[in-house]
């Protein structure tokens, strides 16, 4: 590695489950680029969210604090200006940072126009951003795409520019052939050469090119907006895999009966969630079009597989490799039909709250290593600045995970906090501790849930009010209160005696 540190190449999905990655064992998808990344790295087999949704875990990633502290505890609620950002830290001491693609540290549907905001759709709308890249939360380059299979931010400029026609070319109204009644889920007819992910490849490379030509080392955040729904794939992604061959979810009869009560209002009405719109909350989806949006899934995440790997071509081309950091992760995943749910929400399964984390180094670190070590997305920030040489400040509430992928140590953390409150459902305020064998879900002011992760690994049986699991019950709460009171913030920092 330089003396000046190495490159840091931060690769992530959206709404990716790890159990949608070959690497991760499912043996239908078709991932070689990630898995490349693997087979050259340490994957993490236990990694949690610090909380199920888009903001508030972008914002513990950017920032190594749990959203209680950094108060981004829901979607459409802004990171403060005020936090300290990883990206910042590292531009003061002597890198250039970058992202391209989703960010989503401030309200994408803010209701009014806020100049600050540049994740809003309004802004966008109402101001000529074309040359706008700029700083953003500790980001001195940005290239910013916003929503979902959306023609939005720089991403519509492009567009504009090179293929004007495609802007019109989205939606299920223009699918390639009439949707089904699958929710969100239609074959598009945007080509696959404009598609969002093509353009988030097409500019990463084009970063890596002015990058390598840059006496700084480098960190950018390539985010990729899929494979979060609406589930709409180009050809040939969108009839690449079977729908009658996809891995079906985990479900039994009757399972939900012992869950609060939120966990089958949601499955037979369709309660609204943090993961939904009023047109088209999930209620009771049928088999077929369950396969069909896992099938359309597979292709989105296919996709973005292909555009990783013209990215790691690119690293190598430009002799690069050899002093970058590669990582590739997701900021949450998805219910996926799991116990007959969709997308996210106050249900903690572990198809939602466990994501691929996936660290592949220089030569000097160990390689093709996977480890079952509990690790947080909290974690990210402070183990990037341990990695840089750079200290980690206090307020960061996450561990450097550098031990663990230089083969010192088996483990930083003996458990993982995970924080959800509902926006929706304001008596759902809920936190979740997980241990190598427990999974405990509180609830304030209600029943909750246990499960027994090593003999029930599908979350079918709670066993949170069974009275021959009142002593365990009462010991994770009690793991519980500690993790939350370690969590508790000790900035600003204490100056004298008094």
């Amino acid at each position: 590695m330089s003396k000046s540190g190495p490159n840091i190449l931060f690769i992530t999905a959206d709404q990716l489950r790890a159990d949608c990655l070959r690497c991760y064992g499912n043996q239908i998808i078709q991932t070689p680029n990630i898995d490349l990344i693997a087979q050259n790295g340490v994957q993490f087999e236990s990694a949690y969210v610090a909380n199920p949704l888009c903001a508030p875990s972008r914002s513990s990633i950017l920032t190594g604090r749990y959203p209680s502290r950094h108060r981004v505890w829901c979607n459409g609620v802004p990171l403060s200006d005020h936090e300290i950002t990883l990206t910042s830290i590292l531009s003061k001491n002597g890198y250039h940072t970058a992202v391209i693609g989703k960010m989503h540290f401030t309200p994408a549907q803010a209701p009014e126009p806020e100049p600050s905001f540049y994740d809003s759709f309004k802004n966008w709308e109402i101001q000529n951003l074309r040359n706008w890249h700029g700083p953003y939360y500790g980001f001195e380059e940005v290239w910013m795409s916003l929503g979902h299979n959306s023609p939005r931010g720089h991403y519509r400029y492009w567009l504009e520019d090179n293929a004007p026609d495609v802007i019109d070319l989205f939606g299920p109204e223009h699918a390639l052939k009439p949707p089904t009644e699958a929710m969100q889920s239609w074959k598009s007819a945007v080509p696959a050469d404009y598609h969002v992910s093509t353009w988030i490849g097409n500019t990463a490379i084009d970063f890596l090119k002015r990058a390598s030509e840059n006496s700084k080392p480098f960190f950018a955040w390539i985010s990729f907006t899929d494979p979060h729904h609406p589930f709409a794939p180009p050809v040939p992604f969108n009839h690449m895999y079977d729908p009658n061959q996809v891995k079906t979810p985990l479900k039994k009869k009757d399972e939900l009966l012992d869950k609060p009560p939120h966990f089958y209002e949601n499955y037979s009405k369709g309660t609204r969630t943090e993961g939904t719109r009023e047109c088209d909350v999930p209620a009771n989806v049928g088999e077929q079009h369950v396969r069909e949006i896992i099938a359309h899934t597979y292709g989105m995440i296919s996709l973005v597989d292909q555009n990783i790997g013209r990215i790691l071509e690119t690293l190598d081309e430009l002799c690069l490799r050899e002093n970058t950091v590669v990582i590739f992760a997701s900021d949450h995943g998805d219910l996926l039909g799991d116990h007959g749910l969709f997308f996210k929400g106050p249900f903690l399964y572990e198809g939602l709250v466990r994501v691929p984390f996936i660290w592949s180094f220089p030569k000097e670190f160990n390689v093709g290593v996977g480890t079952k070590s509990l690790v947080s997305l909290v974690d990210f920030a402070p183990t990037i600045l341990d990695i840089a040489g750079i200290s980690i400040p206090p307020s960061m509430q996450g561990k450097s995970l550098v031990t663990i992928l230089n083969g010192r140590q088996d483990k930083v953390n003996d458990s993982i906090l995970i924080e959800y409150q509902s926006g929706y459902s304001p008596d759902l305020n809920l936190r979740s501790i997980r241990t190598p064998k427990w999974k405990l879900t509180y609830y304030a002011g209600a029943n909750g849930e246990l499960y027994d992760l090593e003999n029930d690994p599908g979350e079918f049986i709670n066993l949170y009010q069974l009275p021959a699991y009142d002593s365990i019950r009462n010991e994770l709460i009690k793991l519980l209160l500690d993790k939350m009171l370690q969590i508790e913030d000790r900035t600003p920092i204490r100056l004298s005696h008094a």
